[in-house]
């Protein structure tokens, strides 16, 4: 039986000149596990999905903060793969807990997708590494509850992060350049508390721009699914690798720090 304390006292956590230790082992035996490493902003993160399910802890599909917990939402958000898309074991951006060539999702562009149960949020930030070889296509959004809106960035005229109103309208807000057969980080951002330039959108790690949420969008309920692509149709061929939602619009430097911890 592997010890859980030392002279009679649980070890709970353990830092050494205040840099926290991950593991002791006494001869041979794990004493202490410190668990996987946090990424960024981890408190205010609702769901993560690294496709690396060796490092976490159930299945490549799950959402992990629910495995860690104590993140900003620990309910289990597990996807559904339809398709199904392809798992690719070293396909992959950089990992935190697995370092490089960890594994990723492979879309064929016919019928490929990972679906989510709905997520309450209103601000937050919504964002994935994608490596694309289609035109056209959608990459990911959010469809809320009733339907009166989409919130996704599709393949286009480039990266579009575009919303929609779930009928007929639907506006493109900010455009990005899009690269095929290479990773790209992509993020948005939403801020409810914003009146005006409360939607950003970020290509690997540095803004591409800032635009208003159009007035005729409501976004009242709060109440999103979360899905890669948006809509059972329209699918996109390539690979996606760490999404991510957060319940809070993060900073700059933040998105630049994940995309710089992530990077292939």
């Amino acid at each position: 039986m592997i010890p859980t304390s030392i002279d009679g006292t649980d070890i709970t956590a353990a830092t050494i000149d205040g840099t926290d230790v991950q593991e002791i082992t006494v001869d041979g035996d794990v004493v202490f596990s410190a668990g996987p490493t946090l990424p960024v902003a981890y408190s205010n993160l609702i769901a993560w999905w690294p496709f690396d399910s060796a490092q976490y802890g159930g299945s490549n599909i799950d959402d992990v903060t629910a495995i860690i917990g104590s993140s900003g939402d620990d309910t289990a958000y597990n996807q559904t793969n339809i398709g199904p898309a392809s798992y690719q074991t070293s396909s992959g951006v950089f990992d935190i807990n697995a370092g490089s060539n960890s594994g990723a999702f492979d879309f064929d562009g016919n019928n490929d997708g990972l679906l989510t149960p709905q997520i309450s949020f209103s601000s937050h930030t919504k964002m994935l590494w994608v490596n694309v070889n289609s035109s056209t296509g959608h990459i990911f959004g959010a469809q809320d509850s009733p339907k009166t809106e989409y919130t996704q960035i599709i393949l286009g005229n480039g990266f579009e992060y575009r919303l929609d109103d779930g009928n007929i309208s639907a506006d493109t807000i900010l455009t990005t350049s899009a690269p095929q057969n290479q990773y790209v980080h992509l993020a948005i951002t939403y801020d409810s508390a914003s009146s005006s330039n409360n939607c950003e959108m970020f290509k690997d790690g540095v803004s591409v721009g800032t635009a208003s949420k159009p007035s005729g969008l409501t976004f009242n309920s709060q109440q999103s699914t979360f899905k890669f692509p948006t809509q059972n149709k329209n699918f996109v061929t390539g690979l996606a690798d760490d999404i991510r939602i957060y319940d809070t619009v993060l900073t700059s430097s933040q998105i630049n720090q994940i995309y710089q911890n992530t990077q292939p």
